[in-house]
């Protein structure tokens, strides 16, 4: 029965290790996971095609600046520059890469866009929760009506 005790608490350490190590940080008595947050809009018709823009821009309401979405995460952008998939209509507006440029409670971005002559403007807050961004305003489906 002694050996069974000892096995107990060491059976305790390695659970607790193996979800621990299943986790990519602690932060302030919150786990963090090592998903890899992106938060996206989509372009679509009224028919649920999806639109695929010429241009594609996220920039930062502060500062005005159009913000890199390639810089901290390149597996997403094409030969365009656009981040996301343009092809289904999905473009990222923000990602946890960028999450060190959220200073205060949330971050205002306008994802601008064109297709021809047609353009559209959408503002977004994101937040960052300690561990990743979320999508704190902002709807992300916009309806394309052909003009």
């Amino acid at each position: 029965m002694s050996a069974f005790k000892f096995y107990i608490p060491l059976l305790s350490i390695t659970v607790l290790l193996a979800v621990l190590s299943s986790c990519d940080t602690l932060i302030e008595d919150k786990v963090c996971t090592a998903q890899f947050e992106i938060i996206g809009m989509s372009v679509t018709t009224s028919d649920g095609n999806p639109v695929v823009l010429d241009e594609f821009s996220v920039k930062n309401t502060r500062s005005g600046k159009t913000i890199d979405l390639c810089e901290s995460d390149s597996s997403m952008c094409g030969e365009s520059g656009i981040h996301g998939n343009p092809d289904f209509g999905l473009y990222t507006i923000y990602h946890d890469g960028l999450r060190s440029k959220i200073f205060g409670p949330v971050l205002g971005v306008l994802a601008e866009g064109r297709k021809g002559d047609q353009t559209f403007q959408r503002l977004f807050a994101i937040g960052d929760d300690g561990c990743h961004v979320y999508l704190a305003a902002g709807e992300p489906e916009l309806i394309w009506e052909e003009k």
